[in-house]
């Protein structure tokens, strides 16, 4: 399945794992898309536990978002709903025939690095300092997709991203732009979304000039304090294990070739 086959584009990624980065990469290269940021936040679910009543009806929720009504009401749209830190395997929402799930990979050190740094910038409560039940939560989500990516890969309507690399390979960049059935022609922003509060390390200042790779480095950036809460996190049994799965898994690329079902 492409992207111009689905009725709806589920965007799976959690919190500072380069969300806005790759959607606006995306809109950049596709035209007609409509994207609904951050669906079901979780400062609600976190303040009102069960808050949410899953699957929402998608007609629904589109009838409510009043300010796309004009936009869109006479043009073609790939609609895309974007969920962040919630597990892969619910259903979201009913109504559609035809799902694409894109799911968002970032490596544990990296994003956790990231997630962290600003847990000591500012006082959020997705961003927690210490080991509490929001950070296993956060945990929990990220093995979760994990595991999702190991049993959906390959499946006509799952495509997964690996933000470490598609920050910093083109060549992977467009083997991702041609699974969802579009030609890369667009490279990513030089400029950080401001929608996502940009880097949790340098605001919205521009990518441009900088080592890409610098992205895959984010744990040499924190400080004491920051570096032994990582540390307590990547010592996590199960976060190790589910990050030597996805070492393992992820050089083969198989994950992003589309197979058949029966």
């Amino acid at each position: 399945m492409k992207m111009h086959d689905a009725d709806l584009i589920l965007f799976h990624g959690m919190k500072r794992s380069g969300n806005h980065a790759v959607l606006d990469w995306m809109t950049d290269n596709v035209h007609g898309i409509r994207h609904f940021n951050n669906v079901f936040p979780l400062r609600i679910e976190l303040e009102q536990p069960g808050f949410y009543e899953f699957p929402v009806a998608l007609g629904d929720f589109l009838r409510e978002q009043k300010r796309w009504s004009d936009v869109f009401a006479k043009a073609p749209a790939h609609t895309i709903c974007s969920i962040e830190d919630w597990n892969f395997g619910h259903e979201y929402f009913s109504g559609a025939e035809r799902t694409l799930n894109i799911l968002l990979l970032r490596s544990a050190e990296n994003l956790f690095a990231s997630r962290i740094h600003k847990a000591f910038k500012m006082r959020m409560a997705a961003y927690p300092r210490e080991l509490d039940h929001v950070m296993r939560r956060a945990m929990n989500v990220w093995v979760d997709h994990v595991e999702a990516l190991l049993e959906n890969s390959g499946q006509p309507d799952f495509v997964v991203i690996v933000f470490d690399d598609w920050v910093t390979k083109p060549a992977y960049r467009e083997a991702v732009a041609s699974r969802l059935g579009f030609k890369a022609v667009a490279q990513p922003r030089v400029s950080r979304a401001k929608a996502g509060g940009g880097s949790s390390f340098d605001g919205h200042a521009h990518v441009a000039g900088t080592d890409p790779s610098s992205l895959l480095r984010r744990p040499d950036r924190l400080g004491p304090a920051e570096r032994d809460l990582l540390e307590q996190v990547l010592a996590d049994a199960m976060i190790v294990e589910a990050q030597r799965k996805l070492d393992a898994f992820l050089p083969s690329q198989e994950y992003l070739k589309e197979t058949t079902s029966a």
